[in-house]
Parts: structure tokens; sequence; C-alpha cells
């Protein structure tokens, strides 16, 4: 399965662990390569360490009110994403 996040990171996983992969433009062709970045047990500790990683990428200062809509938005992606997982294993694909 992948998930895509943005342009530049998405998630992946297989039977055994769930991937983020960072994306990047191959020179020579143009086209784009997706590169491990860390490996995880659960999708919950992905998402987290996915959006811990965006946040770091992010530049300014924010203050502590900043974060009840980060919290927010990311329990929504994770309840949307837990329906779509869940909505796909129960067509059986």
């Amino acid at each position: 399965m992948i998930i895509e996040l943005n342009a530049s990171w998405r998630l992946t996983s297989d039977e055994n662990q769930w991937a983020l992969q960072r994306g990047y433009r191959e020179k020579k062709t143009g086209q784009t390569k997706w590169e491990g970045v860390a490996y995880y047990r659960d999708f919950d500790a992905a998402l987290f360490d996915a959006a811990r990683r965006q946040i770091g990428l992010t530049c300014g200062s924010y203050g502590p009110e900043a974060l009840k809509p980060l919290s927010g938005a990311l329990t929504e992606m994770k309840e949307m994403i837990t329906k779509a997982l869940a909505d796909f294993k129960g067509s059986g694909q």
C-alpha cells in the first residue's frame, strides 16, 4: 500500500512494516525516485514521525496555541486513513 502525504513524502507498507519514503528527482531521467528514510512496526508511529519530520522542516517560530489545530488535523488525517485502510481490507483486495 502507498499513501501519498505530499509530493515529497509517502508511507508504504507490506505485511511486516510501514516505511516512510522521501522522493527526489533523478538528474539523468527527471523521474521521481523514492528512498526509505525510516521503518516502523505500526501505522501510528509512522504517521507521527512523518508529521514530526514535516514540522521540523517548517521554518518559523510558533507558540503552544499553534499545536491545537495541528493536533486536530493529525487526528482527522489518521481517522481518514484508518477508515480507508478498513474499507480497502473489507473489499477483499
